[in-house]
């Protein structure tokens, strides 16, 4: 799943699809007969949930700067977390400066919306 990762957002060309015939799954455990298939299962999928987080953190990253404005980011966790059905909260540029965050309300200065 991260091996096959390409952000292809602005390529000119459509990608190569990438497909994935077989997938192994390969484990460690002292003793193989008392580990139960819910933890085996369950253990998938905690390792795709953390797959997914990576890719989409990756994704975000490699969006410029001019695109991953601070306002386009809160819309962007916003979607993710109804997706997730997670709460949330988006601090603005004047809570973030007030508790130290310095980098982020440079970062989020340069915008003229507020988030607040």
């Amino acid at each position: 799943m991260l091996g096959g990762y390409a952000f292809s957002t602005y390529q000119t060309k459509d990608p190569k699809p990438i497909s994935l015939k077989e997938l192994r799954i390969a484990f460690v455990a002292e003793d193989v007969q008392g580990v139960k298939g819910a933890s085996i299962r369950g253990a998938i999928v905690r390792g795709q949930a953390i797959a997914e987080g990576v890719l989409a953190a990756r994704s975000l990253v490699n969006e410029p700067p001019n695109v991953l404005s601070p306002p386009e980011l809160a819309d962007r966790a916003r979607k993710m977390c109804k997706t997730a059905e997670l709460s949330h909260r988006v601090l603005g540029c004047e809570t973030l400066n007030a508790k130290a965050c310095v980098s982020f309300w440079l970062w989020g200065g340069a915008v003229s919306t507020s988030l607040d």
